[in-house]
């Protein structure tokens, strides 16, 4: 049992690395758009999105870059809402899960977030919960303050600022910048 145990892992481990090959070589494909429209109407929204539940973290970013360069398109981003984007782009972030993935993860749901009923899933998947920790990251404090913004928009996603430390963080960065004008976020 042990040994086909290890046999699967070399599999799977194999079967990523082939899909990170192919992903990539699609990836350069779609820089022409003609090419990005044929891949999307055979389905590749539904493809990249499948793929999320893997775990070779060159292959998350690579799918979630490549996903949010489609989350561009309006035909796209209803696609991906279908598909639970939204939520699977969630549950990669965390502070255990490689810092590019969590990234790659922020920009796809920030691209999302201008759409008031993907903020719904996102919120409802409990991304406030799982960026407010985040906050502490140097690297993604300008991409999650930019995302909190679009989610707290909405009257209705406010309640679930509520059992974070969201304001308290926020209020501590404004006091304490070190400059005397603030930046954006």
């Amino acid at each position: 049992l042990e040994r086909e145990k290890r046999k699967m892992k070399l599999i799977v481990k194999r079967q990523e690395r082939l899909l990170f090959f192919c992903f990539g070589i699609l990836l350069n494909l779609a820089e022409q758009l003609e090419i990005e429209r044929k891949m999307v109407k055979r389905g590749i929204v539904g493809l990249l999105v499948g793929v999320l539940v893997l775990t070779l973290p060159d292959l998350l970013s690579l799918v979630l870059t490549f996903l949010r360069k489609l989350s561009l398109f309006e035909e796209c981003k209803d696609a991906m809402g279908q598909e639970e984007a939204p939520e699977r782009a969630t549950r990669l972030i965390s502070a255990e899960q490689d810092e590019g993935v969590s990234l790659a993860a922020l920009r796809l749901l920030f691209n999302l977030s201008f759409d008031p009923k993907l903020c719904r899933a996102m919120v409802r998947a409990g991304v406030v919960q799982k960026v407010v920790p985040l906050l502490r990251t140097p690297a993604l404090r300008a991409i999650i303050l930019r995302l909190l913004y679009h989610l707290s928009a909405d009257e209705r996603h406010r309640v679930a600022f509520a059992s974070t430390e969201a304001a308290n963080f926020v209020m501590r960065l404004v006091v304490n910048f070190p400059k005397p004008v603030l930046n954006l976020e």
